[in-house]
């Protein structure tokens, strides 16, 4: 069995007013996404099927 997490993190709203950036307006590349399997294959199956080929944030 293998199970995957992803965790994120960011700063893109002020909580108080209960607005966010609008999707389109969002900079990404500062941006790290860490993403963590038992046995390290997710990462070898996300690049052999390309989904991570253009995203505008960091990987790990």
């Amino acid at each position: 069995m293998t199970g995957l997490v992803l965790v994120g993190c960011g700063s893109g709203s002020d909580p108080s007013s209960g607005r966010t950036a609008a999707p389109g307006k969002v900079d990404l590349s500062g941006v790290t996404l860490r993403a963590a399997d038992q046995i390290g294959q997710m990462k070898g199956l996300f690049n052999a099927a390309g989904v991570l080929k253009d995203v505008p944030y960091k990987i790990e």
